[in-house]
């Protein structure tokens, strides 16, 4: 084998190796604009600013630093997993969403909570199931042009139709802090109660 003894810095305009080769010192990957350097002292592969690390055929997940900001860009077709329970926010750190940090979401060891600071909160979807994790009870169902409907331990009360809201049979519309009106319908008789 080939070894060069004295000291200081070589060019190899090109260089093949068909071998297993160990570099003793910082190594320096020279780009079109921007270098990654392997600093031996800081056991690091260290990119410059707007060099990126690129990951995939189509070079699909890119992550750098463009000098003020960093970015993890997933530009393929499928989504960005990031694959590690338990470990990525614990207790009181929180996912920030807006300039304002206007979103946020958190846990504080005993609660979770989505909180909005400003303006209004909305979920848009075509159809909106809440329910229980436990038991899978449904609370609230709605879908889109069709009815809401409430639940009262995973039995449904009510739902809303095109001319108003619905009541089941047996199912009592209460008014007052004692429910001292009742409007309900049982075994075919209408009642009024106050």
């Amino acid at each position: 084998p080939a070894s060069i003894a004295s000291s200081g810095n070589f060019s190899f305009p090109q260089l093949t190796v068909t071998g297993t080769s160990s570099l003793g010192d910082d190594v320096t990957f020279t780009g079109a604009n921007y270098n990654v350097v392997w600093d031996k002292s800081d056991n690091a592969l260290e990119f410059a600013d707007n060099a990126k690390a690129m990951f995939g055929t189509g070079s699909d997940l890119q992550i750098y630093h463009d000098g003020s900001n960093s970015y993890i860009s997933e530009a393929g077709t499928g989504g960005l997993i990031i694959d590690a329970p338990n470990t990525i926010f614990q207790d009181g750190k929180k996912v920030v969403v807006g300039t304002g940090s206007d979103v946020q979401l958190y846990h504080d060891g005993t609660n979770s909570y989505l909180q909005n600071l400003t303006n209004n909160f909305r979920i848009e979807s075509d159809a909106l199931r809440l329910r229980s994790y436990t038991g899978g009870e449904n609370f609230i169902v709605a879908n889109v042009n069709l009815a809401v409907e409430l639940y009262y331990d995973a039995v449904k009360q009510c739902e809303t139709v095109s001319t108003g809201l619905n009541f089941a049979d047996n199912k009592i519309a209460s008014f007052g802090a004692s429910s001292d009106l009742q409007i309900y319908h049982a075994s075919n008789i209408d009642k009024i109660e106050s």
